[in-house]
């Protein structure tokens, strides 16, 4: 795609962040709905952003205007250097839905799952201690593996599978260790 922006823009004549800068969505523009079909088959839309500013910003930043004139010295040193212009945007928080299940073993261990897997993010321990809040426990969580792919829908189904669970969790507020020795069902949300 980039090598296509600057093959337009050579045929052109326009520099090549020009080219870049007139395909990008203004500002006043937001929300831009797209013709793209997320995978619940609702339209993918760009929420926000000022995407020419952005571009405008890094642009400033790299010296980009005076980049030619870099060039230029490091060329009479016998060195090659360059530079290059892309612009990504990439979707978070995409669903259409996330799983959690909660489940109290017969020692009275709680053990939260998703099928997702941990990229260290943080998102085990984050999670950890949102099952914890809502259950008003003192004692480490034992969680499988997850990521921060879709951390909204993550928080959200943790929530749900701690709040159904809570009942089993605190049958009393006795010690933890004196919690029925049966498993709770498993909720899924």
């Amino acid at each position: 795609m980039e090598r296509l922006l600057d093959a337009i823009a050579d045929k052109l004549k326009l520099s090549r962040d020009e080219v870049r800068r007139r395909n990008l969505i203004p500002s006043d523009r937001m929300p831009y709905r797209t013709q793209v079909s997320q995978r619940d088959g609702s339209a993918m839309v760009y929420d926000s952003g000022d995407y020419p500013e952005c571009q405008a910003r890094a642009l400033a930043a790299s010296g980009w205007n005076d980049f030619p004139a870099r060039q230029r010295c490091a060329r009479r040193e016998g060195r090659y250097i360059g530079i290059g212009l892309s612009n990504y945007v990439e979707g978070t928080g995409r669903g259409p839905f996330e799983s959690a299940s909660v489940r109290i073993g017969p020692s009275g261990k709680i053990l939260v799952t998703t099928g997702a897997t941990a990229q260290g993010q943080g998102i085990k321990t984050m999670l950890s201690q949102i099952v914890g809040g809502i259950s008003a426990l003192r004692r480490p969580i034992s969680m499988s593996s997850m990521a921060t792919r879709m951390p909204r829908l993550w928080v959200s189904a943790r929530l749900q599978a701690a709040r159904r669970s809570r009942p089993a969790m605190l049958p009393t507020r006795r010690p933890f260790s004196l919690l029925r020795k049966q498993s709770a069902p498993v909720q899924r949300c």
